[in-house]
């Protein structure tokens, strides 16, 4: 009875770890073919600057613009123009939900520099404005008087026996911000609008216009997410699953192998097959011998337990040896009546 619960054991066992070795080659299959990470990019705001820059020119009287003292434009005829107001209001945005946390301080420092210029020379030129600056918004408020420009302009030009029929007078702003964050780390974002008068003698056109009005300071972060297995093992991931069959799918190879082996040898016991059995040199007449007719019926009552079978030393003869007092012995040779 014991003799086959172990045997129906060795079954059932048998049989479940051909499943599970099967699950841990599938499994270990499907986690190599799917890359077992992820990389999800976002954009990380610090800054956002957005500025718009209006000009407003004032005028000699003139039939073409009606007379009209001052007039909003930034396009206008450059005989007709005495000078020139431009403002700049820039509204500013620092975020706080960046991986240094938030921002615990936030200092600003403004200036303007001006450079006069033609094809031949430059001349610094101090603009004549107010500039401020804070932590939500940047102003600048600021004058051109365009018939001292070109004054200015004629004058250089003689004294180098030149004659310029282009200049460009540039204002460059440059607000710094320096932002202090709850991690301790310290960022400087910088501002540089630039205001530009273009004048074209030949054309007798006065220009303005604006640049770098707008600014953002970002920064694109990858972060690696671990995937999961597909379904109906989403319950682990790609990386631990790979890890576990490398080490389960040998190990239960193994294990399956070996009891394959030795289910086939009881099959092989079960059926008479004879076996390579080991010689023993054996008194008989130190035993009750008992005669069987088959040589199956020493594998069968090996089968259920009774005992081991060996053979003589010439392998004429096939013992079963009990443990006890009691031999059975199965003869090869024929028996003659």
């Amino acid at each position: 009875m014991a003799n086959k619960l172990l045997v129906k054991t060795m079954r059932i066992l048998t049989i479940t770890l051909i499943l599970a070795l099967a699950v841990s080659i599938v499994v270990m299959a499907v986690s190599y073919r799917i890359e077992p990470y992820n990389v999800v990019e976002h954009v990380v705001k610090y800054t956002d600057i957005n500025g718009d820059a209006l000009f407003t020119m004032g005028m000699k009287p003139s039939i073409i613009y009606d007379n009209a003292s001052v007039i909003s434009s930034s396009r206008v005829f450059l005989s007709l123009t005495q000078y020139s107001l431009y403002r700049l209001n820039a509204k500013v945005v620092i975020y706080n939900n960046t991986e240094h946390g938030e921002a615990t301080s936030i200092e600003c420092n403004i200036s303007a520099s001006g450079v006069l210029r033609s094809s031949l020379w430059s001349k610094s030129l101090e603009p004549q404005l107010t500039l401020f600056c804070s932590p939500g918004s940047v102003y600048v408020n600021g004058s051109v008087n365009i018939e001292e420009i070109l004054e200015l302009a004629s004058r250089i030009d003689r004294e180098i026996s030149s004659a310029s029929f282009k200049l460009d007078y540039g204002i460059d702003i440059n607000a710094s911000y320096t932002v202090k964050y709850s991690d301790g780390y310290i960022a400087v974002y910088q501002y540089n609008p630039i205001i530009l008068f273009s004048i074209d003698k030949p054309n007798n056109i006065l220009s303005a216009s604006s640049s770098n009005t707008s600014s953002s300071e970002t920064r694109t972060v990858k972060n690696i997410v671990e995937k999961n297995m597909p379904p109906p093992f989403n319950f682990i991931s790609i990386y631990s699953a790979r890890v576990l069959t490398l080490y389960s799918t040998p190990i239960l190879a193994i294990l399956t192998g070996a009891l394959l082996y030795l289910n086939n040898q009881h099959e092989r016991v079960k059926h008479g097959i004879q076996h390579r059995l080991p010689r023993v040199a054996l008194d008989k007449s130190a035993f009750k011998t008992i005669l069987v007719e088959k040589e199956e019926t020493i594998y069968m009552l090996a089968k259920k337990g009774y005992g081991i079978p060996v053979a003589s030393i010439s392998g004429d003869e096939i013992y079963l040896l009990t443990g006890t007092d009691v031999l059975y012995v199965y003869n090869r040779k024929p028996r003659h009546l």
